[in-house]
């Protein structure tokens, strides 16, 4: 997985070349000042996928590992929902009815990604327990109250160093 994920990071600078070629194949159709545009854009857009892409395969590997260690530990219905910060993923794990096997999920989970060279692109982690599916529009926004909170917390000590 590693090895994907570096394969991928490394072949965003492929939009530099590209973005030659752009320039180049469109310089003597519209003139230097438009082919440099399209040149930039176009490596710049392709910078953009790449860098896209690699996220999404890290964020499908993160969910597939916190997966298999909620299995392990119990048969419970979980979602999980992956967002991108400027410093790493976020995860959110809502497990339903895991009330009192959540610490053990909890530090399966940990476990996994600890042993996992994924570790590292994991930045913030929520884990919580719903009585329902019916909770999860509810328990999204307590867990956007706490998220921002903590992001405020981090905040105010970096302003303080």
């Amino acid at each position: 997985m590693d090895r994907t994920v570096k394969l991928l990071m490394l072949s965003r600078w492929l939009g530099l070349p590209l973005g030659i070629v752009m320039y180049l194949g469109t310089r003597t159709a519209f003139g230097e000042e438009s082919a440099m545009m399209l040149g930039a854009i176009a490596a710049a857009v392709f910078v953009i996928i790449m860098r896209r892409g690699c996220t999404r395969v890290i964020s499908e590997a993160i969910a597939g590992e916190i997966k298999e260690a909620i299995s392990k530990v119990a048969k419970v219905e979980s979602f999980i929902e992956m967002k991108g910060a400027s410093r790493g993923l976020i995860a959110r794990v809502y497990l339903v009815g895991a009330k009192e096997k959540i610490t053990d999920i909890n530090r399966m989970i940990n476990s996994r990604l600890e042993d996992s060279v994924l570790r590292k692109h994991l930045w913030i982690m929520q884990l919580t327990d719903m009585d329902s599916r019916d909770d999860l529009k509810m328990t999204q926004e307590r867990l956007n109250e706490q998220l921002i909170e903590e992001l405020e917390k981090i905040a105010k000590e970096r302003r303080k160093k």
